[in-house]
């Protein structure tokens, strides 16, 4: 028995995959003001994918575009990502054992485990279930944890306004999401 999900032939497999690419780049342009202004700057749209080749079209997200727009919104991520949240490395070629999906080396953990912050175990899901349950906010969203000089441990959660949302609402919101997220570390 295999987890793997059965792909007849490399065709198949193609054709899912670009299924996937059709349906991330449509969800981008759709739903994030910042890819659509890029893919319009570089005079790609959702209709102009039509093979995997295509990935080629999309602009690339720098550095730089990830620090616009800071502190609030989160304007820019990254538009194809692994979503597994698994550590691990690409291994090319093909399997010996006539697979022909990608191939990949052990996993080394993974990034979303658990976090500990001051003395209590949150699950990022935990964040992920308030955000969504948030209106006037967007899908996504950054945890980041710090360490101050006399040791105290700081939480920040960066997240983007809905589409349309101007910062009228901005202390509101964070008020809302920080009530939130403390309400959800008291429930356990």
């Amino acid at each position: 028995m295999t987890f793997l999900p059965s792909f007849k032939d490399e065709d198949y497999l193609k054709t899912h995959q670009l299924e996937g690419l059709q349906w991330t780049v449509n969800h981008a342009y759709s739903g994030s003001e910042f890819y659509k202004e890029h893919l319009n700057k570089t005079g790609v749209g959702p209709g102009d994918i039509r093979t995997l080749d295509d990935i080629e079209k999309l602009p690339f997200t720098t550095a730089k575009d990830l620090g616009e727009g800071y502190p609030f919104p989160l304007l820019s991520v990254p538009l194809i990502r692994y979503r597994t949240r698994d550590l691990t490395r690409l291994i090319p070629g093909r399997c010996p054992c006539g697979s022909i999906l990608p191939r990949h080396d052990q996993i080394l953990g993974r990034s979303d485990d658990m976090i500990i912050y001051r003395a209590v175990n949150i699950y990022p899901g935990q964040i992920d279930a308030v955000l969504s349950a948030t209106e006037g906010i967007g899908s996504e969203y950054q945890i980041m944890l710090d360490r101050q000089d006399d040791g105290k441990d700081l939480m920040t959660i960066r997240v983007e306004r809905a589409l349309g949302m101007g910062d009228h609402l901005d202390n509101e919101l964070s008020l809302r999401i920080k009530s939130q997220i403390k309400r959800m570390n008291k429930r356990g």
